[in-house]
């Protein structure tokens, strides 16, 4: 697909309908379940292992806080699924390490959207913008996906969301239409990404991240398959699984991944038969 053109969103769509689904949800707020995390919790003798990893991080942190220390720990809580903990991990990490160098801002930022804490969401956008837009890498495409999604979660059908959209769109297209290629085929949560390759991706950052001290362009490279394999494991599980019963993230359920003929009713990110991506709304 190298050389595509980018993906285009169709002006003069009406409103966007309110679907039973949606209204049913609003009006059971009060009880809403759990936000889903984007990948399914460990089970069984892999669940027994992170919580025993979690433990050791949580006596050396008690001992001595560690910026990363507190990142291992945020994510081993967040495939847990215990994301209150993930949130608070990270925002003492971001405390110690004001900068950033380890980047902590490209897990906290999809957890906040899983959380439904939109606001938060923004200001962490607002805050690492400049250094997003000068270095870009995978931090910048984090919050390239961020803001496309919030923008999708704010969207009523009027024209001047539809253009925020559709700018979100373009500039995430423009830096990687690898990840928003995978951010959609596993945006139900049902990543096809095997697990160790994920992991290794993670650990090699990590690494070079650690060696770099913020000194370095991050790896790996922005643009590229490997960062977009990352960004689409920190975001599946946004537009829910129907077939699994899973809820979308909170107030993400309008941002589905699917064909405009099989969803009547919301703004859909398809892959289109050209085969460019397009945001749609039939």
């Amino acid at each position: 697909m190298p050389g595509a053109s980018k993906g285009s969103f169709k002006a003069g769509t009406p409103k966007r309908a309110t679907s039973q689904k949606k209204l049913s949800k609003a009006a059971q707020s009060s009880k809403a379940p759990a936000p889903t995390i984007a990948k399914p919790a460990a089970h069984g003798g892999k669940r027994a292992l992170l919580e025993g990893r979690a433990s050791l991080l949580v006596k050396l942190v008690t001992r001595k806080e560690s910026a990363l220390n507190l990142l291992s720990l945020a994510q081993i809580y967040v495939d847990l699924e215990k994301v209150s903990k993930a949130k608070e991990a990270l925002e003492r990490c971001l405390a110690l390490d004001p900068t950033d160098a380890l980047q902590a801002r490209c897990l906290l930022a999809p957890l906040l959207l899983n959380l439904g804490e939109q606001d938060e969401a923004e200001q962490l956008l607002q805050r690492w913008q400049a250094a997003d837009v000068a270095t870009l890498g995978v931090a910048g495409a984090t919050m390239l996906c961020t803001r496309l999604l919030l923008a999708l979660a704010k969207w009523e059908g009027d024209d001047e969301g539809e253009a925020r959209c559709q700018a979100a769109f373009d500039a995430a297209f423009a830096h990687n239409w690898h990840a928003l290629l995978l951010v959609c085929a596993v945006g139900n949560g049902d990543s096809p990404m095997p697990e160790g390759l994920v992991a290794d991706l993670r650990e090699r950052r990590l690494e070079a991240l650690k060696k770099a001290g913020g000194d370095a362009p991050p790896w790996p490279g922005a643009g590229g398959v490997a960062e977009a394999v990352l960004l689409s494991e920190a975001f599946a599980g946004f537009a829910g699984s129907e077939e699994e019963q899973e809820e979308a993230w909170p107030d993400l359920d309008g941002a589905q991944v699917t064909a405009a003929q099989d969803q009547p009713f919301a703004p859909a990110m398809v892959i289109a038969s050209d085969p460019h991506p397009t945001l749609t709304q039939p």
